[in-house]
C-alpha cells in the first residue's frame, strides 16, 4: 500500500511538471512570421497615339502594359501604392546630343518617380546629356532629376560607344504625387513637353499636355 501511494505521488509530480512546461514555457513551440502580402498584377488600358504635341489629352502610351505591385506593408502600418507601367512600344522617343532616347517604363512609389530609358548612340562616341527636367511650378521653373548623370556599364560614366544601345537606364525624380499629372520636358534640342499621369489600373501614362482655349 505504501509503495502504491509513493508511486501515485511521484506520477502526480511528474505530470504537474510536464503540464507546467507545456502551458508556461515560452521558449518552446513553433513561431511563424506572416509574409508580406503577395504582389498583385494588373493591366493598364491600352491607348492609341492619335494626335500631335499640344493636342487635348493625346495619349502616347500605345500598346502599353502595366504592373501594379500591391503595397504590402506590415500589419498596422500605412501602405504606399506602387504605380508602374512597362511599355511594349515606347510612348515617347527623341534625339539629343548624338543619341536617340526612348521611354520604356515608368514607376511611382511615394515621392519617387522613375523613368526607364533605352539610349542608342549614333556613329560617334559621345557623352550623353541628361537634359530631362520636371516643370516644378506654374512659373516654368525646372527641377533637375536626382540622378546626376547617365552611367553606362562599359565606361562607368556618360560616355557611350558608337553604335551601342544601353537599356534600363533609370532617371529618378522626387515629386509631389498630389500634383499629378506631372509636366516634364526632354530639354536639349528636342525640348518636347509631356505629362505623366496615373491610370485607373494603377499604371502610368505618358501623354501630351492638354491645351485649353
Amino acid at each position: 500500500m505504501r509503495n502504491a501511494l509513493i508511486f501515485l505521488w511521484s506520477l502526480a509530480i511528474i505530470l504537474g511538471i510536464f503540464t507546467y512546461f507545456i502551458v508556461f514555457d515560452a521558449t518552446s513551440g513553433t513561431y511563424g512570421v506572416n509574409p508580406t502580402p503577395s504582389d498583385t498584377i494588373g493591366t493598364m488600358a491600352t491607348g492609341t497615339f492619335t494626335g500631335t504635341p499640344g493636342s487635348s489629352s493625346s495619349i502616347l502610351a500605345a500598346n502599353a502594359t502595366s504592373s501594379l505591385l500591391g503595397a504590402g506593408a506590415a500589419s498596422g502600418t500605412a501602405s504606399t501604392t506602387f504605380f508602374g507601367s512597362a511599355y511594349a512600344t515606347p510612348p515617347l522617343s527623341w534625339n539629343d546630343g548624338g543619341a536617340a532616347f526612348s521611354v520604356t517604363a515608368a514607376s511611382l512609389q511615394g515621392t519617387q518617380l522613375s523613368l526607364t530609358l533605352s539610349i542608342q548612340i549614333g556613329a560617334s562616341p559621345t557623352c550623353v546629356p541628361l537634359d530631362l527636367r520636371l516643370v516644378a511650378d506654374e512659373s516654368g521653373d525646372l527641377q533637375a532629376p536626382d540622378t546626376p548623370s547617365f552611367s553606362f556599364p562599359d565606361s562607368g560614366n556618360c560616355n557611350g560607344g558608337p553604335g551601342e544601345t544601353y537599356n534600363n537606364q533609370t532617371v529618378n525624380f522626387t515629386v509631389n504625387p498630389a500634383g499629378m499629372p506631372l509636366l516634364f520636358t526632354t530639354g536639349g534640342s528636342a525640348d518636347i513637353y509631356f505629362e505623366i499621369a496615373t491610370t485607373t489600373a494603377n499604371g502610368l501614362a505618358v501623354q501630351f499636355p492638354s491645351t485649353s482655349g
